[in-house]
């Protein structure tokens, strides 16, 4: 299953910062991701490695407050979608109390 939740913003070209903080987790999750990819979907599970501009997995438990960053190039403006894809079981949750997108440097 992909489970995804996330946001679709038009962005000048540039490097990019996504920050994910998390508040929570239960159970111990082994397909969650945090990435980020042109257009106005994020890729299924399956295809994150190959069809996003970045991502990182979160496969353990991580302290509260812990920050994921991902970093990313667009290289002309256009729609890119940001936030999460997961394959979680019955008692499996990830919670995140607040993201962030830094624009770090023009290309």
């Amino acid at each position: 299953m992909n489970g995804k939740l996330y946001q679709t913003v038009e962005l000048e070209a540039g490097r990019y910062q996504f920050q994910a903080r998390q508040n929570a987790i239960f159970g111990t999750p082994t397909n969650f991701n945090v990435t980020a990819a042109l257009g106005n979907d994020l890729p299924d599970v399956d295809d994150i490695a190959t069809q996003s501009l970045n991502n990182q997995r979160i496969a353990s438990i991580l302290p509260e407050g812990t920050v994921t960053i991902i970093e990313f190039s667009v290289p002309a403006k256009g729609n890119v979608s940001m936030g999460f894809v997961a394959t979680l079981g019955l008692d499996e949750w990830v919670q995140f109390d607040k993201v962030e997108l830094y624009n770090t440097a023009v290309c």
